[in-house]
């Protein structure tokens, strides 16, 4: 993960592996532009960010625009560990629908549900007090898990 710094009473900025690539897709001006402006916009006040349901049901998205062009910064919030962690950063342009390319993985014998990039970059995970018997996500994105109590 990335880290960006913390001032007092904001939140700490960390970021999964993908979005160092993400960050190299983008101009040297957006990238400064991203760690320099928005980024602190977020660590203030991460919850003034569109929050966004079915499939990304947990995460904000932070909507810019840099020289006619509108780019998204796709975060989830830990508020009680004053944690903001960048999902995904990118020109809105096919954005979702990358977004949405996730693998999520049933791990029975540690009790989780682990949420992937299409690339392999852990997400998230959900811990569950039962044995796990399945997981399907339907096409709105929800996930649906089969639990089985001892």
């Amino acid at each position: 993960m990335m880290n960006f710094s913390k001032g007092m009473g904001m939140f700490e900025i960390k970021s999964i592996k993908a979005v160092r690539k993400d960050l190299k897709k983008l101009s040297p001006e957006v990238v400064k532009t991203v760690e320099t402006v928005h980024f602190g916009r977020i660590r203030e006040n991460p919850l003034r960010s569109d929050e966004l349901g079915y499939a990304f049901r947990g995460m904000r998205s932070y909507h810019f625009g840099h020289k006619g062009l509108s780019y998204r910064i796709v975060y989830e919030v830990f508020e009680e560990d004053g944690l903001v962690v960048i999902i995904m950063i990118g020109h809105r342009g096919g954005f979702y629908e990358k977004l949405k390319r996730n693998i999520f993985v049933s791990d029975a014998n540690n009790h989780r549900i682990q949420k992937f990039t299409s690339e392999g970059v852990f997400i998230r995970k959900w811990i569950s007090q039962s044995h796990l018997a399945g997981i399907a996500v339907d096409s709105d994105g929800f996930v649906y898990v089969v639990e089985v109590m001892y």
